[in-house]
């Protein structure tokens, strides 16, 4: 896959002639997954940069929306595609940390040179890399940490490294969705394992001495975010640093910012039993969705499906979570739409059952 390539445009051309010719189709539309894949910028010119790096597994167009807010102020925004990414999860047997830093490595330098400030942003092992490129250079003006995974919750990631050549696969699903792989080779939590040892000891070596937005959910099913909490009060030292914590008051560390996840008016009733959901109206729902478009939760994302193609598909994989159900059944006006987010567990079970909208405090939750 090119990585090293300048100026951005000619990155941009030469990973969509790449994808063109090795990229596995999840559905009919080619052009639309290889945009999808390929890394963007928007806001061109500006003197305010920020430079994206997406998690495991995971795409650009993650950042698609978040990008569009900051373009609309005026600041200029450049994504990449990270080396195993974008095409096929066989693509990840030949990953690495090393070509993951040397790709974002290089593209930070090549934005410094074009803009006045500049500030790295990342999602989940993303931010990792962001954090040790910061860490190597003295013009960094600050860091965005999405969902940031210094420490794996999971046995099998610390043992990854030493598992690569014994069980390939761990993790193979049916490929359906454009943004994002939904199998992973051992390889590829190899890699994300060596990004967490490299962020640690960056931050050992060297307390992150910018401002730093933390964005932290409590009920995230991969990361150990008590750990990231307390690395946060020890290595990121700047005053104007912040760890905005989505979640309650009784788990949040203490000198964090918490957004609970108990949000009625939005129609979000928080974490309950590694569970989250959203009631919303089916046509409405529908209406949010468009050719570019994310539909949006405060803790994670329900990546598009094409409706009027192939409708909603069981299961979809999400950004943040194991799992994503959508339910169309007769709730009264037959117009709700129900997405369950589960981490762990059978999750076919919830599925053509009233027993999971137990879960739920609301009455309104369950309809029948």
């Amino acid at each position: 896959m090119p990585t090293t390539i300048t100026p951005f445009s000619d990155y941009q051309l030469a990973v969509a002639y790449w994808l063109n010719e090795h990229r596995q189709l999840t559905g009919s539309d080619k052009p639309r997954e290889i945009k999808i894949n390929t890394p963007f910028e928007c806001g061109v010119g500006n003197k305010k940069g920020v430079l994206f790096i997406h998690g495991l597994g995971d795409s650009p167009y993650f950042f698609q929306d978040v990008a569009q807010r900051l373009c609309d102020q005026d600041v200029w925004v450049r994504t990449i595609l990270l080396p195993g990414h974008g095409s096929k999860p066989g693509d990840m047997l030949n990953a690495s940390y090393e070509l993951w830093q040397q790709a974002t490595n290089f593209h930070v330098e090549q934005f410094s040179l074009q803009v006045d400030e500049l500030y790295l942003a990342g999602f989940s092992t993303g931010t990792n890399l962001a954090v040790v490129a910061a860490g190597q250079r003295d013009d960094i003006a600050g860091l965005l940490l999405f969902s940031p995974a210094f420490e794996s919750r999971f046995a099998v990631t610390w043992l990854a490294p030493y598992l690569t050549g014994v069980f390939s696969w761990p993790n193979v699903e049916r490929e359906d969705n454009p943004t994002r792989y939904n199998s992973m080779a051992m390889q590829g939590f190899a890699a994300y394992q060596k990004s967490v040892d490299a962020v640690q000891a960056s931050l050992h070596r060297q307390p992150v001495s910018v401002p730093a937005l933390l964005v932290v959910p409590e009920g995230d099913s991969v990361v150990d975010v008590n750990t990231v909490a307390k690395l946060y009060t020890a290595y990121f030292r700047h005053p104007a640093s912040e760890l905005l914590w989505l979640g309650e008051d009784e788990e949040a560390p203490a000198d964090s910012q918490v957004l609970s996840m108990q949000i009625p008016a939005q129609r979000i009733y928080g974490k309950v039993s590694n569970s989250l959901a959203i009631v919303t109206n089916y046509s409405a729902l529908k209406k949010s969705f468009g050719a570019d478009k994310n539909f949006k939760l405060h803790a994670g994302v329900v990546n598009y499906i094409d409706y009027e193609n192939e409708g909603f598909k069981l299961p979809i994989t999400s950004a943040r979570f194991g799992r994503v159900l959508t339910k169309e059944r007769a709730y009264g006006d037959e117009r709700e739409l129900r997405i369950f987010f589960e981490d762990h567990g059978m999750v076919n079970d919830l599925i053509d059952t009233t027993v999971a909208f137990d879960y739920f405090p609301s009455e309104e939750l369950i309809k029948d």
